[in-house]
């Protein structure tokens, strides 16, 4: 799914993003550049709402990521609510 059709951004490029630290606002305005130019603004306004979009599917994918580790080990794996 795209966030940005601006400059074709996906989600998952979002997400790898969060996982290098870009977890505000404005890091997330500044690492994609949602106010250059060529951009349509609309990802500026809507930026809390893609903040949470994006924090969301990175606390899944690590859901995950412990999910299959613990199966690896044969340990149960227990998920932990936010």
């Amino acid at each position: 799914m795209f966030l940005c059709m601006c400059k074709g951004i996906r989600v998952s490029e979002a997400v790898d993003a969060a996982r290098s630290g870009a977890t505000s606002p404005e890091a997330m305005i500044e690492h994609f550049g949602f106010e250059d130019a060529e951009c349509c603004g609309r990802c500026a306004r809507d930026i809390d709402a893609l903040v949470v979009l994006v924090t969301d599917e990175l606390q899944k994918s690590l859901v995950k990521v412990n999910v299959r580790a613990a199966a690896e080990r044969g340990s149960p794996a227990v998920a932990v609510p936010r």
